[in-house]
C-alpha cells in the first residue's frame, strides 16, 4: 500500500457547505394526503353522560328498595298487636336479641286452630362483635307460664299469643327481647322461596316417614317415606319445612336438630330481617 493511502476513508459530519436545497415542486393535480394525528375522543363527551345515568339509577334503586322496605317493616308491625310490642324491649347498643317462633298453625286438617309455638330459638346478633348466637328452646320444657302455671314452653301461644310466649321466654332467660318474628307453615315456605331456596348441608342420610302426601292409608303403607342425601343440597321452601321437621331418622336412631340446621342457614342469608318484615 502506498504510504500517501491511509487504510480507512474519513466522512466529515454536519451540514455540508453550501446553498440548502429547494423543496421539490409539486407536479400539477397532486395532493399530499391529510394524516391526523390528533386522536378521536369523541366518546369522551358521552362521558358524563353515562355516568349521569349510572348514578341516577343507582339513586332510583336505592330509594325504591328503601320505600319497599319501610312499607313492609310498616305493614309488619301492624300485623303485630300493640300489645305484643309493650312487651319488646328498647335496643340498646350493639346487640339485638329476636325471638324466632315457629308455629304448627296451618291450612289443614286439624290444624287450623292450633298456635303452639313448636320452634322456639332465640337469636342474638352482635354487630360490634360481628357475632351470631343461637338459642334453642325444647318446646317440650316445662316452664312457668305467667297466669297459667307451670306447662309445656310451647302452650304459651297457644295460650297467649306472641305477647305470652315473649313474657315467657323472658322470664325463663332473664334477656331482653327485641324483636320477635311469627311464621307457620304457610309462612315458613314462602319466607324460603322468596330467597331463591337454601342451601343446606345435611350430615347423614335421613329415611323418615311422617304427614304422608298420599290420600289412601294403602299407598302411605307402601310408601317408603322422605329421603335426604348427605351432603349439600339446595332446597326450595316445601322441601325445607320437610327437612325442620325430621325428628326421627330410620337410619340413625339418635337424635336430630334440623330445624337449627334450617335456622341457622336462613339467618345467615340475611332472612332475620325478611322473617320481621314480613312477620
Amino acid at each position: 500500500m502506498p504510504p500517501e493511502e491511509k487504510p480507512y476513508r474519513l466522512y466529515r459530519g454536519g451540514r455540508v457547505k453550501g446553498k440548502v436545497p429547494a423543496a421539490r415542486p409539486e407536479r400539477p393535480g397532486f395532493r399530499r394526503p391529510h394524516v391526523n394525528l390528533r386522536p378521536n375522543r369523541r366518546w369522551l363527551r358521552w362521558l358524563p353522560v353515562l355516568i349521569g345515568a349510572f348514578l341516577l339509577l343507582v339513586v332510583v334503586w336505592a330509594l325504591v328498595s328503601y320505600f319497599q322496605f319501610r312499607d313492609g317493616v310498616s305493614a309488619a308491625n301492624r300485623r303485630l298487636s300493640p300489645r305484643v310490642e309493650q312487651m319488646l324491649d328498647e335496643q340498646r347498643g350493639h346487640a339485638t336479641n329476636i325471638l324466632l317462633l315457629g308455629t304448627d298453625h296451618a291450612q289443614l286438617s286439624g290444624r287450623e286452630s292450633a298456635n303452639r309455638s313448636d320452634s322456639i330459638t332465640l337469636v342474638r346478633v352482635d354487630t360490634d362483635k360481628h357475632r351470631i348466637a343461637y338459642l334453642s328452646i325444647p318446646r317440650d320444657l316445662v316452664v312457668e307460664i305467667p297466669g297459667y302455671g307451670d306447662s309445656k314452653i310451647n302452650a304459651a301461644m297457644q295460650l297467649g299469643g306472641p305477647r305470652l310466649a315473649v313474657l315467657t321466654v323472658k322470664k325463663l332467660t332473664g334477656l331482653p327481647i327485641n324483636h320477635v318474628a311469627v311464621v307457620d307453615f304457610s309462612q315458613f315456605e314462602n319466607l324460603i322461596d322468596k330467597l331463591g331456596g337454601i342451601d343446606i348441608t345435611v350430615a347423614k342420610p335421613i329415611v323418615s316417614k311422617f304427614d304422608c302426601p298420599y290420600a289412601t292409608e294403602e299407598r302411605c303403607a307402601r310408601w317408603r317415606g322422605w329421603r335426604f342425601a348427605k351432603g349439600k343440597q339446595h332446597m326450595d321452601g316445601h322441601r325445607a319445612l320437610i327437612y325442620s321437621r325430621v325428628r326421627k331418622n330410620a337410619l340413625d336412631p339418635s337424635g336430630l336438630s334440623t330445624w337449627v340446621d334450617v335456622t341457622k342457614t336462613m339467618t345467615a342469608n340475611g332472612i332475620r330481617m325478611i322473617a320481621i318484615v314480613l312477620n
